[in-house]
């Protein structure tokens, strides 16, 4: 018997594992698949006695599929935002297989793992960035210093504290941009193409910092300072 729960018919872990090789689901979407294999087993076993297996609630599954996304398993790819029958819009989360994680033993019973992670007094983790100091003015020279810390930034997304940096600049471009729209009215000729150009290409950049699209951050800097 699993660790922590009923007899089951079909391996949750196992499961979610082989479902998602094919690719991301959301956590609903595994919920019923997951349940009508689980129904359609119980219905082929003889019809005395009590139900041995038993089909998971969705907050089990959910809680299940969350303690997969904590052992590193499985990451989150998107969210979007579906409109139930009446109120506000409601996530839902897409997960897939971490990259190198398909074959990881924790999937044979991933609980028992969850139960001893959770005992374990985590890890302090410091941030790998030192964030950058800038001007408040939109300058070549700032931007300058932008590109050379984005590039710098290569390869290195997914270190602790990167994001968090990514999504900062953002919020300094955007002022930035903010600043530049209020000179654009007093400029006229070769000055206002110029700072016109320059506020675009810094509104570009900051939207991609915001979706963390760091090779597109990077090649519109470039252009800002041509």
């Amino acid at each position: 018997m699993p660790f922590g729960g009923f007899q089951k018919a079909i391996a949750t872990g196992a499961w979610v594992n082989q479902r998602l090789m094919a690719g991301e689901d959301y956590i609903e979407n595994m919920w019923r698949a997951y349940s009508k294999e689980i129904r359609s087993v119980e219905l082929q076993r003889p019809r005395k006695g009590r139900r041995f297996y038993k089909a998971p609630s969705y907050l089990s599954f959910a809680k299940y599929i969350s303690a997969l996304h904590r052992l590193g398993l499985l990451e989150m790819t998107r969210e979007e935002q579906v409109p139930p029958p009446y109120g506000k819009a409601i996530p839902r989360h897409y997960f897939r297989i971490a990259p190198g994680m398909a074959a990881d033993a924790a999937w044979d019973n991933p609980m028992r793992w969850a139960f001893v992670a959770e005992r374990v007094p985590p890890k302090i983790v410091l941030p790998t960035v030192k964030p950058l100091t800038l001007g408040k003015s939109p300058t070549k020279v700032e931007v300058g210093k932008v590109l050379r810390h984005l590039e710098s930034l290569r390869g290195r997304e997914r270190e602790t504290g990167v994001p968090q940096e990514l999504e900062r600049l953002s919020v300094v471009m955007a002022d930035w941009v903010f600043s530049l729209e209020g000179k654009i009215g007093r400029l006229t000729g070769a000055g206002l193409e110029e700072v016109e150009e320059l506020r675009d290409r810094l509104d570009e950049a900051s939207g991609a910092l915001a979706e963390h699209n760091l090779e597109k951050a990077i090649w519109e800097a470039e252009r800002a300072i041509l």
